[in-house]
């Protein structure tokens, strides 16, 4: 039985569109894979140009004269430290502002005890700022060969081989300068009075003030206050010429009175 001519020649024409719809697809492809691979070529090579155009303009930027540092504006500079603090400066005069490592220069300045803290920022073209906040001198006790000098937290802030003292600090008689750090605040309030300070057992903390023949036990805080009070009391007690050697000013509104040897006795007021 012969076929359908008619439904011979529809598969026929069926067989042809899609054996074309499918050479139709490859071509696209083709097209647009050669399209693609070209699209990424131009991109590399536009990417390629812009490295080289940064490194090129970095380079340049890095070894730029212009760019190299000549000076450090200084703001609270340290004093004892101020030449060790100058060498570690110098050593970066000449190098591009723009490569300076500032965290790395930041820690060889905190490195010296006398910075408390410090603020660095570059100044374009050739210039750095350095603000630093220092610790500064309140306490300095005298040791043999030298002083030292400590801040109000008993912080080690230089030694000297001279031994010179500055009478606009606290002198330390004995014992450790940071204990007499826990009393700081109480102590500046009454600095330019006193003679030295020092450390005696039991009683803690010893005043001795500048024209005063006694030894003040001021306690815990408050100093000001408490040598207010027995210096108003002690108006009452005649001429400044009795024999007591020591003031316990430690119990809250009471005062011991320690006399010298050779008098014997004691007062309680």
């Amino acid at each position: 039985m012969k076929g359908n001519p008619v439904t011979s020649l529809k598969l026929e024409a069926e067989f042809f569109r899609k054996r074309n719809n499918l050479a139709i697809l490859r071509e696209r492809k083709m097209r647009t894979l050669q399209v693609r691979g070209f699209h990424l070529l131009v991109l590399a090579l536009i990417l390629a140009a812009a490295a080289l155009v940064a490194w090129r303009a970095s380079h340049f930027l890095l070894t730029w004269d212009r760019l190299a540092i000549r000076s450090f504006r200084m703001e609270n500079a340290p004093f004892y430290s101020r030449d060790d603090v100058r060498r570690v400066l110098k050593s970066y005069l000449g190098n591009n502002i723009l490569a300076l490592d500032v965290a790395r220069l930041r820690g060889k300045l905190l490195a010296f005890r006398e910075v408390k803290d410090v603020a660095i920022r570059r100044i374009l073209p050739a210039a750095v700022a350095i603000s630093f906040e220092r610790r500064r001198p309140f306490f300095q006790r005298q040791r043999a060969g030298g002083t030292e000098v400590f801040d109000a937290q008993g912080v080690l802030l230089t030694r000297s081989r001279a031994g010179t003292s500055d009478p606009g600090l606290i002198a330390i008689r004995g014992g450790d300068p940071g204990t007499f750090a826990l009393h700081a605040a109480a102590l500046a309030e009454i600095a330019a009075r006193i003679e030295f300070v020092d450390a005696v057992a039991p009683y803690g903390i010893a005043l001795k003030l500048k024209g005063c023949d006694e030894i003040f036990y001021p306690g815990d805080g408050s100093f000001r206050q408490k040598l207010a009070g027995y210096f108003q009391i002690k108006k009452r007690w005649g001429k400044a010429g009795e024999p007591w050697q020591t003031v316990d000013l430690r119990i809250p509104g009471r005062i011991y009175l320690g006399y010298r040897q050779d008098t014997g006795g004691g007062h309680e007021e």
